[in-house]
């Protein structure tokens, strides 16, 4: 969130962020996943 652009709101942007965010929070749950049932008896 640094400089300003001309547009308000750039859409492939914001889509961009969700879709890293999404991909970030489906590989920590799948290695909290893996880890559990590994570490678990």
């Amino acid at each position: 969130m640094g400089a300003t652009q001309s547009l308000p709101l750039n859409s492939d942007d914001l889509q961009e962020q969700v879709t890293w965010a999404v991909a970030l929070w489906l590989l920590l749950t799948f290695t909290l996943a893996i880890t559990l049932t590994l570490f678990l008896p």
